[in-house]
């Protein structure tokens, strides 16, 4: 990202804080091999509100699929 990364506990309920802070939020659930759950909340955005972030991975053949699903974002 050739951004900062001020904080990263990869592990279930550890905190983030990425993109010189711009990003912050925890980790709800991680399944290894499978998926990540996270909260997010992007600075600018309504004091205390966090959407989902779902990050799925599957194995296909000689390449790993990365799905990216984000909700609950501001308008």
């Amino acid at each position: 990202t050739q951004n900062s990364v001020s904080k990263y506990e990869c592990q279930q309920d550890g905190s983030f804080s990425l993109f010189g802070d711009n990003i912050t939020g925890h980790f709800l659930e991680i399944l290894p091999h499978d998926r990540i759950d996270m909260l997010w909340r992007f600075k600018s955005w309504p004091k205390d509100h966090f959407s989902q972030v779902t990050m799925r991975f599957e194995d296909d053949t000689d390449q790993t699929r990365l799905t990216i699903e984000q909700k609950g974002v501001p308008s």
